[in-house]
């Protein structure tokens, strides 16, 4: 079996056999492979030892997961194993629990909703349709990651830090919840202290025409 680093080009360039299917070790993650078919499918697989079984499951193809997705799922996979837990069990929790989507339309009919004012409600609704569904929406509440939270609010700061924050807070509230709702395990909220964007204070005085902001210095 060949090992090389996995990236696109290799993926992409890869000589595809004539039948059967190859298998290369990713130097970075050694417990992750790719098999390459014949007919161009491109599978993830990760190997790791549960009761003393060898086992090797798919779990993703390329380019729905991305290399560097695989090798995160890889490395949970790997040390859920080393904690006794297994990919079947993961994989059982997952089909269990709803997707992000789902989850944050429960959060915001049954907590939000009921517990806070109509223009905060509406605030929330925004920021879960344009930002959360879009990037995130599609994973299990169970798979999202510190690294999954860090990526979009990294995205939404490069053109609104101040909204950055604002989704932040958002998520880790409604992970705290998902917790509560045995969505997910205790203490495993990936938006909890999640980095902040600094915002700029506005000063501002009131003078016969109205508010206006002070001058700047």
């Amino acid at each position: 079996m060949e090992v090389r680093r996995l990236t696109r080009g290799v993926l992409e360039n890869t000589p595809r056999p004539a039948k059967g299917r190859i298998k290369i070790r990713d130097r970075d993650m050694p417990r992750l492979t790719v098999r390459i078919s014949s007919n161009g499918r491109i599978g993830f697989y990760v190997y790791y030892r549960s009761n003393g079984r060898q086992r090797e499951p798919k779990i993703g193809e390329w380019p729905t997961m991305s290399i560097e997705r695989a090798r995160e799922v890889a490395r949970d996979t790997v040390a859920d194993a080393q904690a006794g837990i297994d990919l079947s069990a993961r994989r059982k929790a997952a089909r269990a629990a709803p997707t992000v989507a789902k989850f944050m339309d429960e959060y915001l009919n049954d907590y939000v909703k009921p517990h806070n004012a109509e223009s905060h409600a509406y605030n929330v609704e925004l920021n879960i349709e344009n930002h959360i569904k879009p990037h995130i929406g599609k994973l299990p509440v169970t798979e999202v990651t510190k690294r999954d939270v860090d990526r979009l609010l990294a995205k939404i700061a490069a053109k609104a830090p101040v909204q950055a924050n604002r989704v932040g807070s958002l998520l880790s509230k409604a992970f705290n919840l998902a917790e509560e709702w045995k969505y997910r395990d205790e203490n495993t909220n990936p938006a909890m202290k999640f980095k902040r964007q600094q915002e700029r204070k506005r000063r501002s005085a009131l003078d016969a025409d109205g508010l206006k902001p002070w001058p700047k210095p």
